[in-house]
């Protein structure tokens, strides 16, 4: 009994794919009229098995791109049919398949080695023996645990200063602007602002931190020793705004006229706790803004949560302690009272940091991170940067960072392969917010990067 294999136009035909074995074909011609011939003669062939293996795959290389993740690349095979795969081997075990000359392991653990094999197969499962020998490649070294500090102020530099240090190492300096004095604090020194009440919002007290200081969005933290003297007036303890619309503010943080009692206004929400702060006590609150509501912890101890806020548009408003950022001729809310370890961040602390921070005072900035050794691959002087001339914070980073530079270098941004990833054309100063995207808007993978502008650079770690 015949069977049908295929049709051609052709006086020549391949069988393709067909099992070792012996095999008979014959041919009939068909016109378009549909009628065929009569039967050609007989014409018989045999395949036979194929049990040769592939070549064994050379030149295996392993590439650590990750904490979690290792590629490899190897060179082709060859066999006397056709190598159809390779399986990839790890620590003598097969992890996967590919019919690609290159494979990437991910779900790994933080520096940990490796060993990686290939073997080639053909489309009869023959195996070539695994490449030799084992390449051995350890996943980098996990980022160290983020505080995602933003700013923070100790208030310990004493008369004569008429400037305050941030203790976070991002270097947003405070300006004192209309004399707020030095006192005693709840550590060490503290700030006093004695602010008049005499309605000329212009002439009181105030530390100018700037525009750049920032959250980039949910969670944020924020927290301070407060010793108020009075309610006469709206307290505002950190303000983020130009005006009190939300298309002009960040957020407030402070304390009400009349009754002390905690907020958080944004101009698109307001917050108000229950909670009154004591006068002429000092109370450490910590205000914790989550997408999920907005929580007052008093000495350490959650008393209340209300409805998530909605933060406000301008993230390049002017930021201000003990009083808004609005200054001369608009609307102050003066504190009245003193400050002490006044502390920023972008992320939501847990009830136990909080404590913590209560209790340890702010303490004088790190030292700038550097990376000499990447520096030399990119065709810079390992030299270490002096802050500010470049920054990128909060870092690490999930959702958002902002980068500022100054001295009209363009700023790029590095993976760790050194493959540009993201590019700005700088002028005299440059101060944006990146998402941990490329220059085509496209989401980056969570990993290690490095920022470059002119002869510094800062290695920025992006979590996902």
């Amino acid at each position: 009994l015949a069977n049908k294999v295929g049709s051609t136009s052709q006086t020549s035909f391949v069988n393709s794919g067909v099992s070792p074995g012996s095999y008979f074909y014959l041919v009939l011609a068909r016109d378009a009229a549909g009628n065929t011939s009569q039967p050609s003669n007989i014409a018989g062939a045999t395949v036979l098995a194929d049990t040769q293996a592939p070549s064994t795959p050379t030149g295996l290389a392993a590439t650590a791109i990750s904490e979690s993740r290792i590629d490899l690349t190897w060179n082709a095979s060859t066999d006397n049919v056709g190598v159809t795969g390779y399986n990839v081997i790890r620590d003598g075990i097969q992890i996967g398949t590919t019919a690609q000359t290159s494979f990437s392991n991910t779900g790994l653990t933080a520096s940990t080695t490796y060993a990686y094999q290939v073997a080639a197969f053909d489309a009869a499962g023959n195996p070539s023996a695994p490449s030799t020998p084992p390449v051995n490649r350890s996943t980098l070294a996990a980022p160290p645990p983020s505080s995602n500090l933003v700013a923070a102020y100790a208030f310990d530099e004493g008369p004569g200063a008429t400037t305050t240090a941030d203790a976070s190492g991002n270097g947003f300096t405070g300006t004192l602007v209309n004399n707020p004095t030095w006192g005693t604090g709840k550590y060490g020194a503290g700030l006093v602002f004695n602010a008049t009440d005499d309605g000329n919002d212009a002439n009181d007290p105030r530390v100018v931190i700037g525009r750049t200081v920032n959250v980039p969005g949910l969670p944020f933290t924020f927290s301070a020793w407060v010793n108020p003297a009075s309610f006469t007036d709206w307290r505002a303890i950190l303000s983020k705004r130009d005006t009190a619309s939300s298309s002009n503010r960040r957020f407030d943080v402070g304390l009400a006229a009349s009754s002390g009692r905690v907020y958080v206004a944004t101009g698109a929400t307001t917050r108000t706790f229950v909670y009154g702060a004591p006068i002429n006590t000092w109370t450490h609150i910590a205000v914790v803004a989550e997408a999920t509501g907005t929580k007052l912890y008093v000495n350490g101890v959650l008393r209340e949560t209300l409805a998530a806020i909605t933060l406000g548009a301008n993230s390049n408003a002017n930021t201000v302690i003990g009083g808004t950022g609005e200054g001369a001729g608009g609307d102050n809310d003066p504190f009245k009272g003193s400050l002490d370890d006044l502390r920023l961040y972008s992320r939501a602390q847990t009830a136990a940091e909080i404590t913590t921070d209560m209790n340890t005072p702010v303490t004088a900035a790190p030292p700038a991170q550097t990376l000499p050794l990447v520096a030399s691959q990119m065709g810079v002087s390992p030299t270490p940067p002096a802050p500010p001339v470049l920054r990128v914070f909060p870092n690490p980073f999930r959702s958002g960072t902002r980068i500022e530079a100054r001295g009209g270098q363009d700023v790029i941004v590095f993976d760790v392969t050194g493959r540009k990833v993201r590019r700005w054309r700088s002028p005299s100063t440059l101060s944006v917010d990146w998402e941990g995207t490329d220059g085509e808007g496209r989401r980056l993978p969570a990993g290690i990067y490095f920022v470059k502008s002119g002869r510094h650079i800062v290695r920025a770690v992006l979590l996902r």
